[in-house]
C-alpha cells in the first residue's frame, strides 16, 4: 500500500505526532520517521526509500520547518517527482517560493483544526494509490468555466466579492492566493453564508462601472494593483497603462453598491478619507503585506464576514491570525463603530460558494506562470489578431512562442466571449479532432453538420489556437482544415492563431492572414527570468559568482525554454553539466528540441529508457495505476521521466509530448509483437480493474 510522507521540524515534534495519529485513524497509511524507521535501519537512505515511494508529501509550516534545508530538499524532490504536495499550516511562516502558489490546509488553531482536518483528509482520499475511509468531504468552493451563468439575480444570493486585478507581473499569482482564501474562508463555519469572487476581465475603468452598474450583490472591491502616490494604474481596452485617481476612484464608487473597498498596496491618510467621504463606500482596508501573513489575514477576514460579524470585528480577527510583527501592514478606516453587510434571507442563501475567474469557457489553454517581458509582442499580436481571421506567430523552437499565446490569452482572453479551444498539433492530428473540439466548446453535438458549426462560429466570439502547426505533415488534413477557416467572415468574431517555426503551405498564405516573428528575449529580462527560475528552483549558491551567471545567460542564447530546460538542467545534473550542454544544444538551434530530448533519453538508466520505450504503445491519457500493471518499478521510471520532461501529468493522467513521441518513433519504434504484448497487458488490466470493481 502507498503512503504518505510527513516533512517537518523536529521542533514542532508534538503536533505532528498528533496530526499523525488521527490521519492512521482515518485509515490512511503514513511515512514517518519516527515510527516508520526501524532500529537498524540507516536513516537517510531510508527517509530517501520513504520519500521516493510516497504518492503525497504533508509538509508542515511552520517558522522552524521552512529554516530547515531538509524540509527544502524534501520539497524540491516532491515537486520534480510529481507527487501530490500539501502543506498544512501549523504556525506562520515565510513560505519557499515553490509552496507559495500551492493552497495549504489551516491547522494552526483549535477553532479551524477538526473541519480542516477533514478536509485533509477528504483531499488524501481523493489521490489514487491512498486508501482511506469514505469520509464525505466538506463543501468545496466550484469554479466557474462560464461568466454567463453568473446572472446578477443569481449573485444576489451571495456575499459577492469583486477583484481588481490590474497587475500584470504578479496577476496569476494574485489571483491564485485570493482564490484559495476565499475557497478556505467558505468552509471555516458550517452554515456560513456562501461566498462569490468574481474577477473582473478585461481591469479597466468602463469594465468597473458596468459591473457595479448592473450588479447590486457587490459589496467588496478587491483592488490589486501598482500605486504610486495614491494614483492607482490600471488598464485600457488594450492592455496599457493609464492613471485612475483617488477622486476618479470615488466618483465610480459613488453610487455604486460597495461598502468596503480593500486595496492590496498603500495610500495615504488623506486619500482614505476622501475616498470615504466622496463615495458611498463604509470602510477602506489597506494592507501592505504578502504571503503568508496576507494569505491568513484573507482567510478570515472573509470567513467572519461570512457569518454576519461587522467589518471591524472581521478585521480583528484575521489580525489576531497573522504574526505580530506583521500587524501593522494592515489598517482599516472606517465611517462608523460596526460596519455591516447586507445579506440575503436565509431561505435564498446560496448553499455552495463560486469562483469566476472572469474568462469565457476554454478548452486546453496551458497555464505559464513564468511568463516575463514581451509586453511589445503582447500588444502587436492582439491588434494583428483584432482586423484578420488567422494570425501566424513564427519563431525559432523554443523563441516562446506558446508562451507568448498563453499569457495573450491569461490578459486578453476576454475578448473572446464564447469560448477558446487550444490545440497541441502532432502528426497525428486531424481537422475532425479539431472540429469536435469546437463542437464541444460551442455544446453542440458532435454529429453537428461542418457546414451548420461554420455558420454559428461566424456569429461567434471564438479563438481557435493551433499550437506548434509544423508538427502536422498530413497534407489532406492541412487542407481540410485551410478550408474551414477561410470559409470564416474575415469581419466576424472568430480567430485563429498558430504557432509555427516556418510557414505552412496552404495556411501561411491564406487571404486576411497576418504574421508575428518571435525574436530573442531582451538580455535584462533574459536575466529576470533566470534569475526568477534560480530562487523558484533553490539554486542560488550555485549561481554567486556572477560572471557564471553571465555566462550562463548568453549560452541561453535568451530563449525562454532554453533558460527553463537549462535550469532544471541545473538542478538535477550541476551547474557545470548544465553549461555543457548549453553548448550542444545552441550549437544547432533548428533542432534544439530533437537534440534536447535525445540528451534527456540517453541520460536516463537503462531501464527507465526500455520503460519509456514501452509507454509509446499507451495512448496518451493513462494513469498510475496502469502503467504499475506493466512494470512493477514504474514509480522510480515515472519520477526520472518527469524530471526530465519526457512525460507530463495532468490532472492525476500521463501524456508523452510530441517531440518525445517523434523521437521514440524515429528511432526506437515497436514491433508488432511489441504492442500486442502491450495491448495484452492493458486489456487485462482492464479486466482485472472492471472485476474489482
Amino acid at each position: 500500500m502507498s503512503h504518505i510522507f510527513v516533512s517537518y521540524s523536529r521542533r514542532n515534534l508534538t503536533f505532528v505526532t498528533q496530526l499523525v495519529k488521527e490521519l492512521q485513524q482515518a485509515g490512511l497509511a503514513v511515512w514517518f520517521d519516527q515510527i516508520s524507521i526501524q532500529p537498524g535501519d540507516i536513516w537517510e537512505a531510508a527517509i530517501e526509500k520513504g520519500l521516493k515511494e510516497a504518492i503525497a508529501v504533508i509538509v508542515i509550516i511552520s517558522p522552524d520547518s521552512m529554516a530547515s534545508e531538509y524540509v527544502r530538499k524534501e520539497v524540491n524532490f516532491a515537486q520534480e517527482s510529481d507527487q501530490l504536495i500539501l502543506p498544512v499550516l501549523y504556525q506562520p511562516a515565510q513560505l519557499f517560493l515553490n509552496l507559495q502558489t500551492i493552497q495549504w490546509v489551516d491547522l494552526s488553531s483549535e477553532t479551524v483544526y477538526p473541519a480542516n482536518l477533514q478536509k485533509l483528509i477528504a483531499v488524501l482520499n481523493r489521490e489514487p494509490g491512498l486508501s482511506g475511509n469514505s469520509t464525505t468531504p466538506p463543501e468545496e468552493a466550484v469554479a466557474v468555466d462560464d461568466t454567463r451563468k453568473l446572472s446578477p439575480t443569481l449573485l444576489q444570493r451571495y456575499l459577492h466579492v469583486v477583484i481588481f486585478i490590474a497587475e500584470q507581473t504578479a496577476g496569476h499569482l494574485a489571483w491564485r492566493r485570493l482564490a484559495g482564501s476565499i475557497s478556505t474562508a467558505s468552509q471555516l463555519h458550517t452554515g456560513a453564508q456562501a461566498l462569490a469572487l468574481t474577477r473582473l476581465n478585461p481591469p479597466t475603468v468602463s469594465r468597473l462601472t458596468a459591473l457595479l452598474a448592473t450588479s447590486p450583490s457587490a459589496q467588496i472591491l478587491h483592488l490589486i494593483c501598482r500605486i504610486e502616490n495614491d494614483v492607482f494604474f490600471v488598464e485600457d481596452e488594450q492592455g496599457r497603462d493609464i492613471e485612475l485617481s483617488i477622486g476618479d476612484l470615488a466618483r465610480i464608487l459613488q453610487r455604486s453598491p460597495v461598502k468596503v473597498l480593500v486595496i492590496q498596496g498603500l495610500i495615504s491618510t488623506v486619500g482614505i478619507q476622501k475616498l470615504l467621504e466622496q463615495s458611498s463606500l463604509q470602510a477602506v482596508l489597506t494592507i501592505g503585506a504578502s504571503g503568508v501573513a496576507q494569505q491568513l489575514f484573507d482567510e478570515h477576514f472573509y470567513a467572519t464576514l461570512t457569518i454576519g460579524k461587522p467589518v471591524q470585528e472581521a478585521y480583528q480577527t484575521a489580525l489576531n491570525r497573522v504574526g505580530i510583527d506583521d500587524t501593522h501592514d494592515f489598517q482599516l478606516v472606517a465611517k462608523q463603530d460596526a460596519v455591516l453587510l447586507d445579506y440575503p434571507p436565509i431561505e435564498k442563501r446560496a448553499v455552495q460558494p463560486i469562483i469566476d475567474p472572469g474568462l469565457p469557457p476554454m478548452r486546453n489553454v496551458p497555464i505559464n506562470p513564468d511568463f516575463v517581458g514581451q509586453g511589445q509582442s503582447l500588444l502587436e499580436l492582439g491588434e494583428k489578431l483584432n482586423d484578420s481571421r488567422q494570425l501566424m506567430i513564427y519563431g525559432l523552437s523554443g523563441i516562446g512562442k506558446s508562451w507568448l499565446a498563453s499569457e495573450f490569452i491569461s490578459r486578453y482572453g476576454w475578448r473572446f466571449s464564447d469560448g477558446i479551444v487550444w490545440v497541441q498539433v502532432s502528426e497525428q492530428t486531424r481537422a475532425e479532432d479539431i472540429f469536435n473540439q469546437l463542437r464541444l466548446l460551442l455544446e453542440l453535438p458532435l454529429s453537428t453538420p461542418l457546414v451548420e458549426l461554420e455558420n454559428i462560429l461566424r456569429q461567434r466570439r471564438v479563438l481557435m489556437v493551433l499550437d506548434q502547426a509544423n508538427d502536422w505533415g498530413n497534407v489532406a488534413e492541412l487542407s481540410e482544415l485551410a478550408q474551414f477557416i477561410s470559409r470564416l467572415d474575415p469581419m466576424g468574431g472568430t480567430r485563429v492563431m498558430l504557432t509555427s517555426w516556418e510557414s505552412i503551405s496552404g495556411l501561411s498564405d491564406m487571404s486576411g492572414a497576418r504574421d508575428l516573428t518571435l525574436v530573442e528575449m531582451q538580455p535584462a529580462d533574459a536575466e529576470t527570468l533566470i534569475q526568477k527560475l534560480i530562487a523558484d528552483h533553490d539554486l542560488a549558491a550555485e549561481f554567486e559568482d556572477k560572471q557564471v551567471l553571465r555566462q550562463f545567460v548568453e549560452k541561453t542564447a535568451f530563449t525562454p525554454w532554453l533558460i527553463k530546460e537549462a535550469i532544471r538542467a541545473a538542478q538535477l545534473d550541476g551547474l557545470e553539466a548544465a553549461l555543457e550542454d548549453l553548448e550542444t544544444l545552441t550549437a544547432d538551434t533548428t533542432r534544439l528540441f530533437e537534440h534536447h530530448v535525445g540528451e534527456q533519453y540517453q541520460k536516463l538508466p537503462a531501464p527507465t529508457q526500455a520503460f519509456l520505450r514501452q509507454l509509446q504503445g499507451l495512448s496518451d491519457g493513462f494513469d498510475r495505476r496502469l502503467v504499475q500493471a506493466i512494470d512493477s518499478q514504474s514509480r522510480e521510471h515515472l519520477r526520472q521521466l518527469i524530471q526530465r520532461q519526457l512525460l507530463r501529468r495532468e490532472d492525476r493522467l500521463y501524456t508523452i509530448p510530441p517531440t518525445v513521441r517523434l523521437y521514440l518513433r524515429q528511432r526506437y519504434p515497436l514491433s508488432e509483437a511489441e504492442q500486442d504484448t502491450i495491448d495484452q497487458q492493458v486489456i487485462r488490466y482492464w479486466v482485472q480493474a472492471g472485476g474489482a470493481k
